[in-house]
């Protein structure tokens, strides 16, 4: 598979995970302590990957985009620093429902959640927007990204199956044979977190029960 579009399919998992954690959120009943205290670590595990993909840039995107587009650097770099404003709100408020309190403490703190954590999704969408407009057809941002995802792939494997799951079909059975983006062995367990019609739509037999391809039109 071509190296270019990798910040694509980064960022449509992304898309993905964050759509999931907005219906997570808006369907908790927050009143329910041990249906909050659920949602609130899913939504702590998802400011947490963002977070390490905000320090993953830092680490090899702006120094690429100092060299190549001086111009637009203060301009990401902006927007970064709302990035991490908007974090630390929304951290805040998932600390704050776990706090001893009545149940009109969880319901306020529930309805915070849920505004704060919007506002987190409407904006990372525009910003990876803007990312990929800023980045895509430029050879080191591509290289970039593929130093990231091996970065990446040593903190586990979820980030990679939030990525598959923002695949298409033809995707999915191109990612598979790569000789880039993670070991074979390591996509081999991720085609388990598909469901077996996904995997079918891709041309991927899997044997659930061994945890192997079969089959790979």
């Amino acid at each position: 598979m071509k190296k270019t579009g990798l910040i694509n399919r980064v960022h449509k998992g992304l898309r993905v995970w964050l759509f999931e954690m907005g219906t997570l959120a808006q369907q908790t009943d927050f009143t329910n302590t041990e249906e909050g205290r659920k949602t609130v670590l899913e939504l702590q595990q998802i400011l947490k990957a963002f977070g390490r993909k905000s320090l993953l840039e830092e680490q090899y995107f702006l120094p690429a985009l100092a060299l190549q587009a001086p111009y637009v650097l203060s301009l990401v770099e902006e927007e970064k620093k709302q990035v991490k404003e908007l974090s630390a709100r929304l951290a805040r408020c998932l600390q704050n429902y776990v706090q001893p309190g009545t149940s009109g403490h969880y319901q306020l703190a529930g309805l915070s959640i849920q505004q704060t954590y919007m506002e987190f999704l409407s904006f990372m969408l525009i910003y990876m927007n803007r990312q990929e407009s800023l980045f895509n057809g430029l050879v080191s941002f591509d290289d970039a990204t593929s130093l990231m995802l091996e970065s990446e792939e040593s903190c586990g494997s979820e980030f990679f199956a939030w990525m598959l799951k923002g695949m298409n079909s033809s995707e999915i059975a191109e990612w598979l044979f790569t000789d880039t983006e993670g070991s074979y062995e390591k996509k081999i367990a991720l085609l388990g977190t598909l469901s077996p019609e996904r995997l079918q739509a891709a041309g991927v037999e899997f044997d659930f029960r061994s945890n192997g391809v079969l089959f790979a039109a």
